[in-house]
């Protein structure tokens, strides 16, 4: 299964309710993911550009964007960024074939007239 990072920051209005009454998200945020048929890898806070990231498994991006989806909409949560996140191996996989297909689709310029 594609393995897919999120990150974002928590809206003015869920840092005080958080505030008022502190809870660990982990429950819920992992219950969002499986219900989209993924699985949550991990679930941190942060400091600094981001107030969250999430690291998790998804059957593919449609999944991956309704589980953002989903929370964004709820609205306590903006400024998400998802990101797929691949292996050693599976990136050598997209670099062999990257390079395959370079060689087959080439630069524009004059020399290739006429081809697309």
């Amino acid at each position: 299964m594609p393995l897919f990072v999120s990150q974002g920051r928590y809206t003015e209005g869920a840092i005080k309710a958080m505030l008022a009454k502190p809870e660990d998200r982990t429950a819920a945020v992992a219950k969002l993911v499986d219900r989209a048929g993924g699985k949550l890898i991990a679930f941190y806070l942060l400091f600094g550009e981001y107030d969250w990231m999430i690291v998790y498994e998804a059957p593919s991006g449609q999944e991956a964007a309704a589980i953002m989806l989903a929370a964004v909409g709820a609205g306590a949560i903006t400024n998400t960024k998802t990101m797929l996140a691949m292996s050693g191996a599976e990136a050598q996989a997209a670099f062999e074939l990257g390079r395959a297909l370079g060689a087959e689709h080439g630069v524009p310029g004059p020399s290739r007239a006429g081809r697309p």
